[in-house]
């Protein structure tokens, strides 16, 4: 029996498979097209500081104590082997490209799936592939965000046909006897929270449709617990593994990095209301071409009459949305976690648009569609176009300091040994892997220094201490920090200035002081 609240539409001839790989094809060339500029940019911060933190444990130091970052370790895992494969910022940048090729065609099947037609998913796959790219949201940076999209698609498109088969009605779907796609799904909703603890959007899309299910008694409820336990067992068994390697290393150290410290210090709920909102409009307009291009299509799609199967998406989206807005810090690359759930909401829309009984109409649709979306790469030609590698990287990811990473990289390999130590006070968390050189300071990023109790005056320690770096490169003030003096004087007495190499003042210790 069809869906009774299914929308009665035209029916239209179907795309074949040569039309649809025809269309990826396109979709997949834009999405590597707009990352090729930034292949040989410098990485960014982030980038850097969880390639060099992937490196230091790689070499044996101790994950989430000597080497510190606030990632669970399915990041970490990711940036060891692309390491192991080409130790460079160039490797890092292809993965960031591949995993962007892979989710156009994951969501192209998505919308496939549920829908039962090619339309939506090659429309959602296009304006993903156009938005994901925009350098204003650092899309070409292998980033949390886009590295935990993956998995989190990957696990919404093994449960699409049981989804599919729940929704359609009590009798059972063929695929959905079948234990392993359930068990894979509940695996891959697992190692995209592991990526990034933000990643719980499809795990939250998945259980809600379930729960749904379960409450309007779409399937008998027996057979809905049998899937959610087979889902549940590939879900726990990822995590449970990085809790037992937290448990190994320390599990307070552990527990701290991946929840303690971002429930404190990079939420939503902690400093000023109005500090949060300065931040999400600031983000929101450099956001502002992929919003006014996707949003319109993304609300047509959430407002339609759904079928039940689209009911996961409008999920996803929310859970999306709820891991964007808890984030608090609101960096532009948040935005890329939105992109896989909205953009098959905007796919949905514009099919929905194109369905119109008046056929004069189509084109017109069609046509706005390709507009919003070529109107997203005239945004992203302003910064693309910059003949110069250094000041692209510098005007998308809005940070002075990369530019000056590769100068001061060569100058450190130059002056000093593999053994020497260095820190980039208070932060530059890319530097150290640029220059293959150590920090004795675990800290990388400026927050951390801030906000971890102790954590400064663990650095005033160090600074005045035997064990102290061997060159310290400042950005912008000593002063800049809390206890500023303090750091000001510690430098006078232990270190002299030797170089300013890119803009960045470099002090080296003063032996025997």
């Amino acid at each position: 029996m069809p869906d009774p609240i299914a929308p009665t539409v035209r029916v239209r001839p179907p795309i074949g498979p040569r039309t649809t790989w025809g269309v990826l094809a396109v979709c997949i060339g834009v999405t590597v097209l707009l990352r090729v500029p930034f292949w040989n940019a410098p990485l960014t911060a982030d980038e850097g500081g969880y390639a060099y933190v992937a490196r230091a444990w790689s070499r044996g130091a101790t994950l989430y104590r000597t080497a510190w970052v606030d990632r669970p370790q399915g990041l970490l895992l990711l940036y060891r082997a692309v390491i192991g494969i080409g130790g460079h910022g160039l490797a890092i940048r292809l993965m960031a490209t591949l995993w962007a090729a892979s989710l156009v065609v994951v969501i192209a099947l998505i919308g496939r799936t549920l829908t039962d037609d090619r339309r939506p998913g090659l429309w959602a796959a296009a304006l993903f592939a156009v938005a994901s790219g925009l350098p204003q949201i650092e899309g070409f940076a292998a980033n949390g965000e886009l590295l935990a999209a993956l998995p989190s698609a990957l696990g919404v498109l093994l449960m699409a046909p049981t989804i599919r088969g729940i929704a359609t009605g009590p009798t059972p779907f063929s695929h959905a006897r079948a234990r392993t796609p359930w068990i894979a799904s509940g695996g891959c909703c697992a190692v995209a929270i592991l990526i990034k603890q933000s990643g719980y959007d499809a795990a939250l899309a998945i259980t809600g449709l379930l729960a749904v299910a379960w409450t309007f008694r779409w399937w008998p409820r027996r057979r809905l617990a049998t899937i959610l336990g087979w889902w549940a067992l590939g879900f726990i068994i990822p995590i449970g593994l990085a809790a037992a390697h937290g448990a190994l290393t320390g599990w307070r150290d552990w527990w701290f990095a991946v929840a303690g410290y971002r429930l404190a210090v990079e939420s939503v709920t902690t400093g000023p209301f109005h500090y949060r909102w300065l931040l999400f409009r600031a983000s929101a307009q450099l956001a502002k071409p992929l919003l006014w291009a996707v949003g319109p299509f993304a609300l047509v799609g959430l407002l339609r009459r759904p079928h039940r199967p689209i009911l996961v998406v409008c999920l996803w989206a929310v859970g999306a949305t709820t891991a964007f807005a808890l984030g608090g810090l609101y960096h532009p690359h948040y935005y890329i976690g939105l992109l896989p759930s909205f953009c098959l909401l905007g796919g949905l829309g514009v099919d929905r648009l194109t369905q119109t009984r008046w056929p004069s109409l189509q084109p017109v649709v069609t046509g706005v569609a390709t507009i919003a979306g070529l109107s997203m790469i005239v945004a992203a030609l302003p910064i693309l176009t910059i003949s110069s590698t250094n000041a692209r990287i510098t005007e998308a990811a809005r940070d002075g300091r990369l530019a000056a990473n590769r100068s001061l990289a060569i100058w450190l390999r130059a002056q000093s040994s593999p053994s020497d130590t260095i820190y980039a006070m208070y932060a530059d968390a890319a530097l150290y892997f640029e220059a293959d050189r150590d920090s004795p300071y675990p800290y990388l990023w400026q927050l951390g220094v801030e906000h971890i109790p102790g954590a400064l005056d663990r650095l005033a320690i160090l600074l005045d201490g035997p064990r102290r770096p061997r060159y310290v490169i400042t950005f912008g003030s000593p002063k800049s920090v809390p206890t500023g003096p303090r750091f000001v004087a510690i430098l006078a007495r232990r270190y002299k200035e030797v170089a300013i190499v890119g803009g960045a003042p470099v002090y080296e210790r003063i032996i025997g002081s």
